[in-house]
């Protein structure tokens, strides 16, 4: 790589509390009227490949997620989530394998995530549009403790047709009491059509799940 004191500082501005990429969800859903509030702490690593000329990795500082979930229905959530990038994502959740009861569930979480403060470029206006497609499969060894894993396809679509693709995976630990807690992170592959992967992106965090109004 001709620049690659550049090239690490392009990463860090633009992954460093970028997208939302990891998912701190299980399959289950709220429940119908319930609603939720949800803070999580995250950070990441990128790491370049060796075949790219970079063999530093990058620690992206920390990043905060404030997210809110409501049950449409039984099986049904609409999420919406701010990210300290100025990064908003709203998904709807759909479990259509198992119940919130079952030991194991598979839910669908398409979303749009639309950014207004990425570095701006000659061919950036400083936003970008962002397509989610994740799939979660929960399983509980107990009626409280989970284990999630799934795949999720991220579609950064850029103003001069350079898109981008995060393809990955994901996977954390859940634990379903008053407030529901899930550690957790993904790996993904960003891939450009015209230059390919010069490296991965590890994104991992915590967060909390926090009732604020249960319909019983």
């Amino acid at each position: 790589m001709k620049h690659p004191i550049i090239f690490y500082f392009l990463v860090i501005f633009l992954f460093s509390n970028c997208s939302q990429l990891a998912i701190f969800h299980s399959a289950r859903t709220e429940g119908k009227g319930n609603l939720s509030f949800s803070p999580s702490l995250e950070g990441f690593v990128f790491r370049p490949f060796a075949s790219s000329g970079g063999d530093l990795g990058v620690l992206g500082l920390p990043g905060i997620r404030a997210e809110l979930n409501y049950g449409i229905t039984n099986s049904t959530d609409i999420v919406s989530s701010f990210y300290s990038s100025g990064a908003f994502l709203t998904s709807l959740k759909m479990r259509f394998i198992g119940t919130n009861e079952s030991p194991f569930s598979i839910s669908v979480m398409p979303g749009y995530e639309y950014q207004f403060n990425l570095l701006q470029t000659s061919t950036a206006s400083g936003k970008v549009n962002r397509l989610h497609l994740p799939i979660i499969a929960s399983f509980y060894t107990t009626e409280n403790i989970g284990f999630s894993i799934g795949t999720k396809y991220v579609l950064q679509i850029e103003e001069n047709g350079d898109n981008v693709s995060f393809p990955g995976i994901n996977a954390g630990i859940n634990i379903d009491r008053r407030i529901k807690y899930t550690i957790g992170g993904g790996l993904f592959l960003p891939f450009r059509p015209l230059t390919g992967t010069e490296g991965f992106i590890f994104q991992f965090g915590v967060s909390a799940k926090i009732p604020l109004y249960t319909n019983d």
